[in-house]
């Protein structure tokens, strides 16, 4: 995926809540997917195991 998330630039009202709303959505997105990827390595192991 881009780096430059599409519609999240023209949303932020304000230069302050720009920079720490940005930060949160990649910390936020980046915890999604390592959980996301967690869940699916379980998912797997449960299969295998059966």
């Amino acid at each position: 995926m881009s780096p430059s998330c599409s519609g999240t630039e023209s949303h932020g009202s304000g230069k302050e809540s720009h920079g720490r709303g940005r930060r949160l959505m990649v910390v936020e997105r980046s915890l999604m997917a390592a959980f996301s990827a967690a869940l699916a390595a379980h998912r797997m192991d449960l299969l295998t195991m059966q």
